[in-house]
C-alpha cells in the first residue's frame, strides 16, 4: 500500500480526532508495574504522512509518559522500512516497525522478524485472528478495502470488474501503477474477468489476465501512483473512474464533500491492512511489544479509525453510523463484501514477472 500524506487534511483536524486517543491515564499503580520500562528507549518506523503525524503527536507521548521511556520515531513507506530492515540484518536498530501487508510475508522469509508474544500481551491476543498475519509475525493495526472508486456526478457507477472494459469507459479510466499494490489487485481482478474464476483462485492465472488487460488500453486515460491524487483528479471530472485504491484514499475525499465515492465490484476485493511488526534481535523488545500493545488498546484504535477512515482490528470498537459507512467493521463485513487477503507468498514471488508483463501491454 502505498503510504502517501492526507495533505488536504490540516493539523487542526488532527488534534481534534485524536483528542480520545490522547487521554489516556493511568492509576499510579500501573505505573508503579511498568518500572521496569524507566530509561528504556526504542526506535519505531512509522509512516510518512498524516497518519504518522497522529501517531507521533496522539499516541507517543502519552505512551512514552505512561512507561517513563523514550520512542525514536522514523518516518518512512513500506519498502524503505524493509530496507532499513535488512541493511540492518547484523545488528538491528529498529524495534516495531510499521509495514502493510505483503512486506510481512517478505520480511518473515528472510528470517528478520521475531514472533510476537501475543500471550503476553493485553490488546494484541483481543484482535480478531484474521489479522494476526503470517502466523503471529505481524499483527494489523489499520483496515481499508481495495476498490474501484468514481465521480457519481458524471460517471455510472461500474458494478463489477467487468464493467471498465465497456465502451462506456473509453479514455475514462484512471489506472493504479503496476508499482503500487492497487495495480498487483487490478492484475487478479482482470485475471477474474477472462477465466471465470474467483478472484483467490484468478490469482494465479495472470497470463489471461494480461491477455485481458490488453484489450483494457483503449479505455485508460492515464496510470497512477498516488492514490489521492488520483481521487482528486477524478472528483474535479477529468476521470470518470478509477482504481484499484484503498478506501481510506478516497474516503478522506469524500467525507470533505468532493464529487467521489468508493464502489466495490460484485466479484469482491481485497483488504488493506497496515501492520506493525517486532524486528528479529532488535533491542528492549519488551518495550516494543508494549508499544505495539498499546496501538491495538481500543481508545486509541477508535481514534485511528475515525481520522484516517479506516477499521480497526479490534473488538468491540463503538461508533457512530457516520463512520461506519466508511470502514469494514465489524470484521464480519469483510465476509458480506467478499473481502479476502490474496496469497502473499505467491505475489512477491512473481512481482518482478508482472511488472515486465505490465509494462509490455501499457508500453
Amino acid at each position: 500500500m502505498t503510504n502517501v500524506p492526507f495533505s488536504h487534511l490540516s493539523r487542526r483536524t488532527i488534534l481534534k480526532t485524536g483528542a480520545a486517543a490522547s487521554t489516556t491515564l493511568l492509576a499510579p499503580s500501573l505505573l508503579g508495574q511498568r518500572a521496569w520500562a524507566q530509561g528504556q528507549e526504542i526506535y519505531v518506523g512509522i509512516w510518512a504522512g498524516a497518519q504518522g503525524e497522529y501517531i507521533a503527536r496522539k499516541i507517543v507521548p502519552q505512551f512514552e509518559k505512561d512507561y517513563q521511556c523514550k520512542v525514536h520515531l522514523e518516518e518512512g513507506n513500506t519498502l524503505g522500512q524493509v530496507a532499513k530492515v535488512r541493511a540492518q540484518k547484523e545488528n538491528p536498530q529498529f524495534t516495531v516497525m510499521f509495514v502493510d501487508d505483503f512486506a510481512v510475508d517478505m520480511l518473515k522469509q528472510e528470517d528478520l522478524l521475531a514472533p510476537i508474544p501475543i500471550s503476553d500481551t493485553k490488546n494484541i491476543k483481543n484482535a480478531d485472528p484474521r489479522y494476526m498475519l503470517q502466523d503471529g509475525y505481524g499483527v494489523g493495526i489499520a483496515v481499508s478495502i481495495s476498490g474501484m472508486f468514481y465521480n457519481p456526478q458524471t460517471t455510472k457507477r461500474p458494478e463489477s470488474y467487468a464493467s471498465l472494459w465497456l465502451p462506456e469507459y473509453s479514455k475514462n479510466i484512471t489506472l493504479s501503477s503496476i508499482k503500487t499494490t492497487g495495480g498487483l489487485h487490478f492484475v487478479i481482478a482482470a485475471s477474474a474477468v477472462a477465466t471465470g474464476k474467483p478472484l483467490l483462485e484468478a490469482q494465479y492465472h495472470a497470463a489471461e489476465g494480461f491477455k485481458k488487460l490488453a484489450e483494457l488500453a483503449p479505455n485508460v486515460l492515464n496510470q497512477f501512483t498516488t492514490p489521492s491524487q488520483a481521487a482528486s483528479l477524478v472528483a474535479q471530472g477529468e476521470a470518470g473512474v478509477g482504481g484499484l485504491a484503498y478506501s481510506k484514499w478516497v474516503y478522506s475525499y469524500t467525507r470533505e464533500g468532493a464529487a467521489v465515492d468508493m464502489t466495490y465490484a460484485e466479484e469482491g476485493s481485497f483488504p488493506g491492512v497496515n501492520a506493525q511488526v517486532l524486528v528479529k534481535n532488535s533491542p528492549n523488545q519488551d518495550l516494543g511489544v508494549a508499544f505495539m500493545d498499546r496501538m491495538l488498546d481500543p481508545t486509541v484504535q477508535q481514534g485511528i479509525s475515525e481520522f484516517a477512515l479506516t477499521a480497526p482490528t479490534v473488538k468491540n470498537v463503538k461508533f457512530d453510523d457516520e463512520i461506519l459507512k466508511y470502514i469494514p467493521y465489524p470484521p464480519e463485513e469483510l465476509d458480506k463484501r467478499g473481502i479476502k487477503e490474496p496469497d502473499w507468498t505467491h505475489l512477491n514471488k512473481v512481482r518482478g514477472e508482472w511488472v515486465e508483463e505490465w509494462n509490455r501491454v501499457f508500453s
